[in-house]
């Protein structure tokens, strides 16, 4: 490849991986593989001494970029051109709106529990934008919307539920896709207990698995032992946490003190709208991450060199 974008730098080029582990782990067939290999240059795995193909996690990681692009309406061409161009050569066939009249369009999807349509507006935005900026200023800005108007009574609880459990499930498939073995090291993601809202927590996650951490995403409200037993087992090189709301203040701090008096405890980060006063910021242990994923990823990645 001439060029490749900044986003697969951190993965490993070990070839590790034969044809049928990368078929099994991308979901590509491997007539497909070949047939990119052959006329875009992409994937270029190496060869092992018999000749057979040796691909590594950075190969992996590609390939599966590759795949959500088609998969989101481009087609291969397109892909590889930016891919090797890190810009838009070409648009797809429709016209795409901005990211605000994306969100607002979702909303009204997701609000209709017109999920099909949910689905086609967010692989629109993925197709051209990368999935960070489509996390933050749309699938934030929705669910900041549907929270605002589930408060004001504007919305039912089956309307707020809905639209939380499509975008859970939408970021729970991005990050099944960012899964790749990884040398950087271990990071714990977590709410603290009495959580329920981790959908922010989610993007963290993913952000930092496409950064190419190996992230432990230990998901909502779990209990406090077992979260500084994994803390224990796996020593991490960081514990990211988050607590929305108010009730789950005290767990939080309760929580961070425990990590805190570990014999060796990690780097521990927060976040979350119950954690993010300046007050809050001044007394409890640890180090404030940021007011959104892209925040919190910059300041572990800082911490972390």
């Amino acid at each position: 490849m001439s060029k490749i974008t900044d986003r697969f730098t951190h993965f490993s080029q070990e070839p590790l991986y034969n044809t049928k582990a990368v078929v099994q782990r991308t979901g590509v067939a491997a007539d497909t593989l070949r047939a990119w290999e052959r006329r875009y240059g992409v994937p270029f795995p190496e060869r092992t001494e018999g000749r057979q193909r040796a691909y590594s996690d950075r190969d992996i990681a590609i390939i599966d970029w590759l795949r959500q692009q088609t998969e989101s309406g481009l087609t291969i061409s397109q892909a590889v051109a930016l891919l090797q161009t890190d810009s838009v050569i070409e648009q797809p066939t429709y016209d795409l709106a901005p990211l605000a009249e994306l969100s607002n369009d979702c909303v009204q999807a997701l609000l209709s529990f017109d999920v099909l349509k949910a689905e086609d507006i967010l692989n629109k935005a993925f197709s051209v934008y990368p999935v960070e900026t489509v996390c933050i200023e749309v699938i934030e800005r929705v669910m900041v919307a549907i929270g605002d108007g589930w408060h004001a009574g504007k919305i039912s609880i089956s309307q707020e539920h809905a639209a939380t459990a499509f975008m859970s499930l939408k970021l729970s498939n991005l990050i099944h896709q960012a899964r790749t073995r990884s040398n950087r090291g271990v990071i714990v993601v977590a709410t603290v207990p009495g959580e329920q809202h981790e959908l922010g927590v989610m993007m963290v996650a993913l952000f930092l698995m496409r950064r190419g951490w190996r992230v432990v995403y230990l998901g909502s409200n779990l209990p406090a032992a077992e979260l500084l037993h994994t803390v224990q087992r796996l020593s991490p090189k960081l514990v990211a946490l988050s607590a929305t709301t108010k009730d789950n203040y005290s767990q939080a701090v309760q929580l961070l003190q425990e990590l805190h008096k570990m014999p060796k405890p990690p780097i521990i980060g927060y976040g979350g709208a119950a954690l993010s006063g300046t007050t809050q910021q001044t007394v409890l242990p640890g180090i404030f991450l940021g007011y959104n994923a892209d925040q919190a990823c910059d300041k572990i990645e800082e911490l972390l060199a």
